[in-house]
């Protein structure tokens, strides 16, 4: 039945888990074979399912600290991708395979530098390089909702946003194409970060499935736009609740 389908689909989504597609990224591994950093609820029986008692809230179990990365390696990926990032011709799986399945990782922070958000402006480098390492290692390995889908959208939203601005803004008023070439830097930061969380933890399938098979996170977000309301709550809880994140 659908109910049984659905907690198929999420325990082998869950002992399929990636561990530590960034370099330094550790997440230990049950006896079973499931990793323990995962999104919180991956059994639909509700076995994995963990929420905070005083208020409900669904929160990641992804426990262990993020190890030091190899920053030279890491700049290298960065710097490779720099200057066609904003290139219809990018292929983020060709990406995926030079950065050793660190996609988003790379293509966000290439973004990011190349948007002047980092160094100097609001947030700190070590911050956003910490709370992107932890959103790409919870993404699940979906066939199509996955880290480097995720990567794919958060490239093309980059792409859109510097086109409007050089192109459409163009044929409109001046005085509206003088406040588009000129977009807020935290503008563009919420571009970036909300195409590179926006599928965070997907388990593959869609609302009408989590709510059909009463999937906890159905139930959570009682069956309101289930998938977008738990992506974006795990991005705020990897900010506000990992150190280092926010």
């Amino acid at each position: 039945d659908v109910e049984h389908s659905a907690s198929q689909i999420a325990d082998c989504n869950e002992a399929s888990q990636q561990q530590g597609r960034m370099p330094g990224v550790e997440c230990d591994s049950e006896p079973t074979g499931t990793s323990r950093c995962s999104p919180p609820e991956m059994a639909v029986n509700g076995k994995h399912h963990h929420t905070n008692g005083k208020h409900g809230e669904e929160h990641s179990s992804c426990s262990k600290e993020l190890s030091p990365v190899d920053e030279k390696q890491c700049k290298t990926w960065i710097d490779s991708i720099k200057p066609n990032i904003q290139s219809w011709d990018w292929d983020p799986f060709e990406l995926n395979k030079t950065t050793n399945g660190n996609p988003l990782f790379t293509t966000a922070m290439a973004l990011m530098e190349n948007y002047g958000l980092l160094d100097g402006w609001k947030v700190k480098r070590k911050t956003i390089e910490t709370f992107l390492r932890r959103v790409e290692s919870l993404y699940m390995p979906n066939s199509y909702h996955n880290n480097i889908h995720a990567a794919d959208v958060t490239q093309t939203a980059a792409i859109i946003l510097e086109s409007f601005s050089k192109q459409t803004a163009a044929i409109i008023l001046e005085s509206f194409t003088k406040q588009v070439d000129e977009v807020p830097k935290l503008e563009q930061f919420c571009v970036v970060v909300a195409a590179a969380v926006h599928d965070l933890g997907h388990l593959g399938v869609n609302n009408d499935f989590l709510i059909t098979s009463k999937h906890p996170r159905a139930t959570i977000y009682n069956d309101r736009s289930v998938n977008e309301n738990y992506h974006i709550s795990q991005a705020f809880h990897i900010a506000r609740g990992y150190a280092g994140c926010d």
